[in-house]
């Protein structure tokens, strides 16, 4: 998780693995006295349990114990089955776990317990502010004895607005706690463009009647704030060390134990990023992708073989599960790059981001549809559950061509946000969905298991999926450096091809499988689908703006294939290949 204050000082969270209480403790004392972090990440709910829950407290005595700040976000929570609601959790259901989590750590005492945590709450706190008087009634309840001070409780929290920017909304928060405790923050992308802009009722006492000027959003000048209010009231944020100003951080994301994941939550931007190093040094390139599956191998073989090397960049990759989030990452400035669904960058710029794809490495989806084996035939999903990583990602597009393909209603069957590759499976597995979307080798562990493949996405058409996506105004100022990037991915999806040994080697290393049948398979499906020049169909673009309602526009407005071009033109790919 990265944070940027005013001053343009990153500062780095880690999530933690919770419900895994062991693991999230050793990734507690990882992060803030190996990595020297500021703070973690807590989800509001994870495994049917919400913050405040007893199983959770030694991470909370401990995260008290050492002062530490910690932020807490909502994730992958739907409406209970039994509503039948339509609702995109978005709209209702994320602000409402903040909610009950915020309750939960008052009605069980943590918060009174834990006074030294500094607690950020994202989305304005959810709906805490306008409910603040109504939760102050468990003081005194008969079964919230231990239950005081509720509301200066509430008001020591510090509360982030992305998403609760409106007049209305700040009201209750503004008379709840003080202005320090009132952070700035952002839903990049998901929320952009003229959304963003606009006057903000936000002054030295947040109450007062002078507004900030709307906000420029040009490439250069996202966000250009200078108020003191800006600042995160939370001191160990900013105080970063000079080497990971300087981009030294990312060494941090090497494999370990449980994952770090670096996901731009932007509080506060300003204008661009200094470049790191001279031009005799390598140049830091932090590349996110957004999946453990081996589409991303020729990744895991430039980094791994260390292709990037002859080009003179200094290459890092970070895992960080779906599309969106990457996008969020990028425009939040933690990264260079992002490999991962075509559609993600596509929806950003409909929503008026300035994201641009600049390589595809897969035009078509390599996705099966894969159900319990009481299914058998695609008209067996009607009124069944299928799971998906995120919603606006390729599992959500690959359900919806299928679905067409079986010209069937998307109303028909009900799509649950299950979380990333080993999510899904266990949701499979456990019978929490009857379908999901999955990519080698859990296809073929799931097959071994009884499970029925029902389709394979890649034959519904083409689709511009695995993608080198850039913001517009990176690409205009360091032209060189994605393009030697672009080099060696064409030189790691060449050894792929060509030496099957020594990609069966990196591939077994990352997808973390041991049966040889699983890696064999897992590399057969996707070396054979690797294209030499790795260009953006036309097609693929089409059939995502035709998904997506918008047919109109131009697909060109997406892609900027000029790179690919000169590498084409200078030979380089006919040298790898041969004639």
């Amino acid at each position: 998780m990265a944070l940027r204050n005013a001053d343009a000082v990153k500062t780095f969270f880690g999530r933690l693995p919770l419900p895994d209480v062991d693991g999230a403790l050793q990734e507690l004392t990882y992060a803030l006295d190996v990595l020297h972090l500021d703070g973690v990440g807590l989800f509001s709910s994870m495994g049917g349990r919400y913050l405040g829950d007893p199983l959770f407290d030694p991470v909370f005595d401990e995260l008290n114990r050492r002062q530490a700040v910690a932020f807490v976000h909502p994730t992958h929570c739907d409406a209970p089955e039994e509503t039948h609601l339509r609702v995109p959790p978005f709209v209702v259901e994320y602000v409402f776990d903040t909610t009950r989590a915020i309750v939960n750590l008052v009605f069980t005492g943590t918060l009174k317990r834990c006074p030294g945590i500094r607690l950020i709450v994202a989305h304005g706190g959810g709906a805490v502010p306008f409910l603040a008087q109504r939760i102050s009634m468990l003081e005194g309840h008969r079964h919230a004895k231990e239950v005081t001070h509720v509301i200066p409780t509430l008001a020591s929290l510090y509360y982030e607005i992305a998403s609760t920017t409106a007049g209305y909304a700040l009201r209750s928060l503004q008379e709840l706690v003080e202005p320090t405790h009132i952070l700035w923050g952002s839903d990049l992308p998901f929320v952009y463009g003229d959304r963003l802009q606009g006057k903000w009722l936000i002054g030295k006492n947040m109450m007062d009647s002078t507004p900030l000027p709307d906000v420029p959003l040009s490439n250069s000048t996202r966000f250009a704030f200078s108020r003191d209010w800006l600042k995160l009231a939370v001191s160990r944020v900013g105080n970063l060390s000079a080497s990971r100003r300087e981009g030294k951080f990312m060494n941090m994301m090497k494999p370990w134990k449980f994952t770090l994941i670096v996901l731009a939550i932007v509080f506060v931007a300003c204008a661009g990023l200094a470049r790191v190093g001279s031009a005799a040094e390598a140049i830091p390139f932090l590349v996110s992708y957004g999946g453990t599956a081996g589409y991303q191998l020729p990744l895991w073989v430039n980094k791994d073989l260390g292709f990037y090397k002859k080009y003179g960049i200094d290459l890092e990759i970070v895992l960080i599960q779906a599309g969106s989030p990457n996008i969020q990452a990028l425009l939040g400035g933690s990264l260079q790059l992002t490999q991962t669904a075509g559609s993600s960058a596509m929806l950003a710029t409909m929503r008026g981001a300035p994201v641009v794809i600049g390589a595809t490495l897969e035009n078509t989806l390599p996705l099966q549809l894969i159900a319990r084996p009481e299914i058998k035939e695609p008209q067996q999903l009607r009124g069944k559950k299928i799971g998906i990583n995120r919603f606006g990602g390729s599992n959500d597009t690959a359900v919806l061509m299928a679905l067409k393909a079986w010209k069937m209603d998307p109303k028909e069957i009900t799509m649950l946000q299950t979380g990333g590759t080993q999510a899904r499976m266990a949701a499979l597995m456990s019978g929490r969905v009857d379908a999901t979307v999955q990519s080698y080798p859990e296809i073929y562990q799931a097959r071994k298991l009884g499970m029925n493949v029902l389709a394979d996405i890649g034959d519904f058409g083409s689709y511009t999926n695995t993608s080198n996506i850039v913001l517009r105004s990176y690409l205009q100022q360091h032209r060189s450096v994605v393009k030697n990037f672009i080099k060696a991915q064409i030189e790691a999806m060449h050894y792929v091809k060509t030496n099957k040994e020594g990609a069966l080697k990196v591939l077994k290393q990352h997808i973390q499988v041991n049966d040889p049948e699983a890696v064999m398979g897992t590399y057969e499906f996707f070396a054979k689908r690797l294209p030499r020049v790795p260009r953006t169909e036309v097609e693929g673009v089409k059939n995502i703006l035709g998904e997506i309602g918008a047919a109109q526009r131009d697909p060109a407005d997406f892609f900027d294939m000029s790179l690919i071009d000169e590498i084409e033109r200078e030979g380089f790919i006919q040298k790898l290949y041969g004639p």
